[in-house]
């Protein structure tokens, strides 16, 4: 029987769905507080409830067409925060943009709308920075990491990608490394190997000169699952 990776977290759970809940939860959230800043109670009238609605469903959009609901595996904290805050705001431009086209921006208080987006940016950049360390935490004790088999030529970057640490607090350990050949059957014995480790990847440390052999190989690895 072919051994099969351990799934992640993310691979067992709708992580990304989970997340975008959440978000769209912390807008809500952020227009009823903004309204008790700025008329001293929570009962929003009519139209603010459209317009917080309308709201979550852009800022939502907005984040997953920025790619925030994406794979954050190995990317460092400062890209979230520059993408998440990107694409909040063009959120709110886009409100912005609407409320004047619509020619309603007068009927809303600018201090409820500043307030509830800098409110929900400070929510959704909290949540990331919070699973951020976490991660951390579990990665650092071996737990929720990525295996990686390594196709190495020879150089010095597969050395680099060899050290455990580094690479484990992105999130990917490497269990196997291989060197790379011409042989003819060698494609089949790179099949064996994934197939006996049971790895989430395949990276290979080639020199640009190969890249049609990258092709070949990732033929030849999709095949397995």
């Amino acid at each position: 029987m072919i051994p099969r990776f351990q799934p992640t977290f993310a691979e067992r759970y709708p992580v990304p769905l989970f997340v975008a809940l959440l978000d769209l939860f912390f807008v809500i959230a952020a227009a009823l507080l903004a309204h008790q800043f700025r008329f001293d109670n929570f009962d929003m009238s009519g139209r603010y409830n459209t317009a917080t609605l309308l709201s979550a469903i852009i800022v939502v959009f907005c984040l997953a067409l920025a790619g925030v609901y994406g794979s954050q595996r190995g990317q460092p904290f400062q890209r979230q925060f520059s993408v998440l805050t990107f694409a909040w705001l063009v959120a709110a431009g886009i409100l912005l943009s609407l409320s004047f086209l619509l020619k309603v921006s007068e009927s809303y208080s600018r201090l409820w709308f500043v307030s509830m987006v800098l409110l929900g940016w400070s929510l959704s950049l909290l949540l990331r920075l919070v699973a951020f360390l976490l991660l951390r935490h579990l990665r650092a004790l071996g737990r929720n990491l990525k295996t990686v088999l390594l196709v190495d030529s020879g150089g010095s970057s597969a050395g680099q990608l060899s050290d455990g640490r580094a690479l484990e607090e992105h999130g990917f350990r490497v269990v196997h490394s291989m060197p790379f050949s011409r042989d003819p059957d060698w494609l089949d014995t790179l099949v064996a190997e994934v197939r006996q480790h049971g790895v989430h990847e395949v990276w290979l440390c080639l020199p640009l000169g190969e890249g049609e052999l990258s092709a070949r190989f990732s033929t030849h690895c999709v095949t397995i699952w």
